[in-house]
């Protein structure tokens, strides 16, 4: 069994799962159990996994399911357990050596599972994109992360694993052909066949009514470097404005780089955060201000620009419905997906997506060209992909203990805890990263 943090004792399993019976959990669980086989000979030894949640009953029709699609694998055993109850989480997590949580909104379900893996010294991954969420995690728990040797890990599904390891992967690629770095990178959101579940609503509708009431909630929506581990180190640096994306909602903007007219991405908000949260990990080898954006695209000309104005406006106008408290429980009740219910491609297990990123010479390098990452799957990004990419990363953790690393502890993104064996990983599971 592997050990929560080097030099502990063993834990009774490898890996605890906190929230089977929603879509993305269902798909995490199957994944998961379909790997399991393959995934201990890899350990040489057993792999231990237990599922997590309010109801044992509502848990045991996904165990099913997921043993009838791989009967050969050993079956997890399923542990009850209310998020609400302190001493109840803080033993759950405390038997596992790394922990997945998918139980959203992670405002109202998840502070408690992060403060006790974080006092455990139990790893833990998570699929939030509740970026006020995640700052007050880091104010309150980085100091004991670091100091139990927890590595937490949120953001660890379609937001934001694309975004930033594919930034990486580019950079890297980039210093690897010119020695250099590029001046400017650029996320493209291309096709994409998927939706959102009920949980995801759930979590969306709980940050904007935050944002609503809350001007310090508004402040860290618009603050690129909201996630930055030292904020003197970059605001002492670069005073005044800085590079990223402070609104789903804007404008159009024709950009030089791409030749085309752009507005950003809707998860833009979230994923240039989480890519300038790993800059500064890094010891910020993109610079102090990154110039990168997540954005789509609606080529040049006239065209482009009317496209990308009729995008703005019905934008616009679905953001204010859901900002309006009547429209939004009117969209609630009649349109929006409720709790445990969401795409039907994402429960056939199709769907899939296609983004690149872009990674542009600086002006100084006149032999350089750009470099291109494409990051795709042909399953649906928010349940499908999203449940390879952080049971990926889950086992990737879990492996690393077995083999006696010891994980860099408190609060970290995918890239600065997975790195490029993550993107191995991925690249073999279904979520390919190419040039």
């Amino acid at each position: 069994m592997s050990d929560g943090k080097r030099g502990s004792r063993p834990r009774e399993y490898d890996l605890l799962v906190i929230g089977i019976t929603g879509i993305a959990g269902r798909a995490v669980a199957e994944h998961l159990v379909a790997s399991s086989s393959g995934f201990a000979a890899r350990l040489g030894r057993p792999f231990t996994q237990a599922f997590a949640g309010r109801s044992v009953e509502r848990m045991r029709p996904v165990h099913e399911r997921c043993m009838r699609r791989s009967p050969d694998a050993h079956a997890p055993e399923l542990i009850e357990l209310d998020l609400d109850d302190e001493s109840a989480v803080a033993q759950a997590v405390r038997r596992a050596a790394v922990v997945i949580s998918t139980v959203g909104p992670y405002t109202r379900y998840g502070s408690t599972v992060v403060a006790e893996c974080a006092a455990a010294g139990t790893h833990y991954l998570d699929l939030t994109g509740e970026l006020p969420w995640v700052r007050r995690m880091i104010r309150e728990h980085q100091g004991q992360a670091e100091r139990s040797g927890a590595c937490l890990v949120p953001c660890c599904g379609f937001d934001s694993v694309p975004s930033d390891l594919g930034v990486m992967l580019a950079r890297d690629e980039f210093q690897r052909r010119y020695a250099g770095v590029p001046e400017v990178m650029r996320l493209v959101m291309g096709a994409a066949d998927g939706g959102f579940s009920g949980g995801t609503v759930a979590s969306l509708l709980t940050v904007i009514e935050n944002a609503r009431r809350s001007p310090e909630t508004r402040n860290v929506l618009a603050d690129p470097d909201s996630l930055l581990a030292e904020r003197s180190a970059v605001t002492d640096a670069v005073p005044g404005p800085r590079n990223g994306t402070r609104s789903v909602i804007s404008r159009p903007q024709f950009d030089r780089n791409l030749a085309a007219w752009t507005l950003p991405f809707f998860m833009a908000m979230v994923n240039e955060r989480v890519v300038r949260r790993s800059n500064a990990l890094s010891n910020f080898p993109l610079g102090k201000d990154p110039d990168y954006r997540e954005v789509l695209a609606f080529g040049s000309g006239l065209g482009g620009a009317l496209r990308a104005t009729a995008v703005a406006i019905g934008t616009a106008l679905f953001g204010l419905l859901l900002v309006l408290r009547p429209t939004r429980r009117l969209l609630a009740a009649t349109v929006l997906p409720g709790p445990g219910r969401g795409p039907s491609q994402a429960e056939r297990g199709g769907g899939s997506f296609r983004l690149q990123i872009h990674a542009f010479p600086p002006a100084e390098q006149p032999e350089a060209a750009q470099v291109t990452v494409e990051v795709s799957s042909n399953r649906d990004p928010g349940y499908g992909a999203t449940a390879i990419m952080i049971s990926e990363a889950a086992l990737l953790l879990v492996e690393r203990l077995g083999r006696g690393e010891t994980l860099p502890a408190g609060f970290q993104t995918p890239a600065c805890a997975g790195g490029r064996a993550l993107i191995d990983r991925l690249n073999t599971a279904g979520v390919r990263f190419q040039y």
